[in-house]
């Protein structure tokens, strides 16, 4: 059988609809026309339509993953993932040529609704052309031969792997080029350390060797900065702690945020954490008075003051200026 005709398609200009006598048989992207040469007059045979739905579902994948990569660098298991989700949406019924026999009769069955509308205006008929091959275009698009889940499973892992090898080829996938963006990214804009980095990558499928390469690029300035950052930032929303506590909580901190604890010991100086006496006397007595009211409900004397310095050193305060603070006060009004 020969292709009558080839018809760009109204809603997307990169893609053909090719006709087998005069009726709508499927539909390729441009490059799958350019690669296979079809023309009107074209002889089609069985085997040579398998080959151009084939083409024509890897070329669909190989788009879906170009559309990825335009919201951002991705991993090669980002994009394996990605494609896995996606090709399990594309076409896989047999299509052969006593198709186009069935696709000849349903647009004849179809297109007899355009008959009945032979007083509406140009416009309205176009609009029932249009609906006519989109149903037809559902019907046959894009259908392969897969005798069983094995051989689907099969065929899409060939699809997917050559979607793969093309984005590769081209070096639009490149886990070496990933790893160095994406630590510049968390490391300058979201100041993650090292080892959160490191995690991150491992996570996204990026090799230990690739990964051990891109944090050599970690610039010890940056990381110094990002420490001397997180620690102020952390210390302006922990002024209620008492300096040793404070000093406890920051470290942890930085720790989760994947700097290591050689890094920290390093680029973190303890003098952050230092209070003068007045700030040290004002958040002991604000500790103490909290303290006091939820423990003097149930407890006094001896029990209620054991119980304050267990609160108070669990804080962080020293035993020695806890003790100079309950020297202060009158118990006999506690008790």
């Amino acid at each position: 059988m020969k292709i009558s005709k080839i018809q760009r398609q109204k809603k997307d200009p990169q893609r053909y609809s090719i006709y087998i006598n005069d009726q709508f048989a499927f539909g390729v992207d441009e490059q799958i026309l350019i690669d296979f040469s079809l023309n009107k007059g074209k002889d089609l045979d069985q085997g040579l339509i398998d080959a151009i739905l084939t083409a024509e579902a890897q070329q669909k994948l190989y788009l879906k993953g170009l559309n990825y990569l335009s919201y951002g660098l991705k991993s090669t298991k980002e994009m394996q993932d990605y494609l896995k989700k996606q090709v399990k949406n594309l076409p896989t019924s047999h299509f052969s040529l006593d198709q186009v026999k069935s696709a000849t009769n349903h647009s004849m069955n179809t297109q007899s609704r355009l008959i009945s509308l032979a007083n509406f205006d140009e416009g309205d008929l176009d609009f029932w052309q249009d609906q006519v091959e989109d149903d037809l275009e559902q019907a046959t698009d894009g259908q392969l031969e897969v005798q069983d889940d094995k051989s689907l499973d099969q065929a899409h892992d060939q699809w997917i792997h050559a979607a793969l090898d093309r984005l590769t080829g081209l070096g639009l996938l490149n886990d070496h080029t990933y790893a160095l963006a994406y630590l510049r990214t968390q490391a300058q804009v979201n100041r993650k350390g090292p080892q959160k980095i490191a995690y991150e990558l491992r996570r996204k499928g990026v090799t230990q060797s690739i990964i051990q390469d891109a944090l050599e690029e970690y610039p010890q300035d940056v990381l110094r900065e990002n420490i001397q950052h997180l620690s102020r930032k952390f210390i302006q929303s922990k002024r209620r702690l008492s300096p040793q506590m404070l000093k406890n909580k920051l470290f942890l901190h930085l720790l989760q945020k994947g700097y290591s604890k050689e890094q920290v010991d390093r680029d973190f100086d303890p003098s952050w954490c230092e209070l003068s006496q007045e700030e040290t006397d004002q958040r002991l007595e604000k500790a103490f008075e909290k303290s006091l009211k939820r423990r003097q409900r149930k407890l006094q004397g001896y029990d209620l003051k054991q119980a304050l310095i267990r609160d108070l050193m669990t804080q962080g305060f020293s035993y020695e200026s806890i003790q100079t603070k309950l020297n202060d006060r009158s118990w006999e009004n506690m008790n």
